[in-house]
């Protein structure tokens, strides 16, 4: 296929290395501006749409990568019949996701700028800030955490040797009470003042902990 790539970037005004985030917001600029019931100008509507196809091209991880790789082949043919294989197979999955995104495109024109800024492009902010926020608050811990001190690492490194018994209880088919305490653990290894201080303080406490209890099992056997 020889039609010419839209350079979606350009249109979006950002480079080649922008951000999703970057990408939103630069999305969410040129609606302002350019959205019909702002920019009055006989082409506005139109102009409008192929902002909003380059948005929904380049917000997709999956969509954009195949437009990078299309962006990278440039004009010559004189490849192998595999690398033109992949070329054509690539151009195909451009073409679905142009008219995907085109068609989208037309539906972000039709509808009123508030109900654009409010439930498409706030929302997707939103969303991405919520699940980051979410991630860290289970990996790390919430913000407003009270600091851990060492009196708590102790404690986390009680729990986590408690924790490795019951672990190694529940394989012996002893039942759900191992289970029961096993959940109970955990809670209290990530919790301080009902605040969630983190999986991975617990997880890296409970290794330490556990190797502490493996060298002094060790050295009570070797000198028996």
């Amino acid at each position: 296929m020889s039609t010419k790539l839209k350079n979606y970037y350009s249109v979006l005004g950002v480079s080649r290395s922008a951000t999703g985030e970057d990408i939103k917001k630069a999305f969410k600029k040129l609606a302002k501006t350019y959205h019909p019931d702002i920019n009055h100008a006989p082409d506005a509507h139109q102009r409008f749409i192929e902002i909003g196809e380059a948005y929904e091209v380049l917000k997709d991880p999956s969509a954009r990568a195949n437009y990078d790789r299309l962006l990278g082949y440039g004009t010559s043919s004189a490849h192998n019949s595999s690398y033109n294989q992949q070329r054509r197979n690539d151009h195909n999955s451009y073409y679905s996701s142009q008219q995907r995104a085109k068609t989208q495109a037309k539906k972000y024109a039709d509808m009123s700028l508030d109900d654009l800024l409010g439930k498409v492009i706030e929302f997707a902010f939103t969303a991405a800030d919520t699940t980051y926020e979410t991630g860290r608050a289970i990996l790390v811990g919430e913000r407003e955490k009270p600091r851990i001190n060492i009196f708590d690492y102790l404690k986390m490194g009680l729990l986590g040797i408690l924790l490795t018994i019951c672990i190694i209880l529940s394989f012996t088919g002893v039942g759900t009470i191992p289970g029961i305490a096993f959940g109970f653990i955990i809670i209290k290894g990530i919790m301080k003042k009902d605040s969630f201080i983190g999986i991975i303080p617990f997880i890296l406490t409970t290794i330490v902990a556990d190797i502490l209890v493996i060298i002094f099992l060790l050295v009570l056997i070797s000198n028996m």
